[in-house]
């Protein structure tokens, strides 16, 4: 009995999840190694980069630290307006997001805010995915 309610319980989550997920499709605005940053930065894809942040003019010094060119891109690059890290965050890129987070400085972090949303008001039972495409550019 008890495993009837949780298994109803995890579908009832799982279809609610569902209704409102979209998939993000990144566009490249341009060719520069900043927007390459961003774009690894979006798509979760730490190892790429962490090889992007090293093309960088900037980072191509011999005696600069991993360290020091994290903290250098988290707190100078913008992506389409937002530091990386929040704009990581921004579309739900948790493993570049965190692992920005930590040189990013406080002052720069994105401040804990709470919303509350209705996810029954709107149900839509279609098995269409919106594809919402996202034009990057660093700044």
């Amino acid at each position: 009995m008890k495993k009837s309610y949780l298994l109803l319980g995890l579908a009832a989550c799982v279809t609610s999840l569902s209704a409102v997920a979209d998939r993000y499709e990144f566009i490249a605005g341009d060719a520069s190694v900043e927007t390459q940053v961003c774009i690894a930065a979006v798509t979760d894809d730490k190892l790429a980069l962490r090889k992007s942040v090293k093309q960088l003019p900037a980072a191509r010094s011999v005696h600069r630290t991993e360290h020091f060119r994290m903290k250098s891109v988290a707190n100078s690059l913008k992506c389409n307006g937002d530091y990386i890290a929040n704009f990581a965050s921004k579309y739900n890129a948790s493993e570049t997001y965190q692992y920005l987070n930590r040189y990013t400085r406080p002052s720069n972090r994105l401040t804990p805010t709470t919303t509350i949303r209705d996810i029954t008001a709107k149900v839509d039972n279609g098995d269409d995915e919106k594809v919402i495409q996202i034009l990057v550019a660093s700044r």
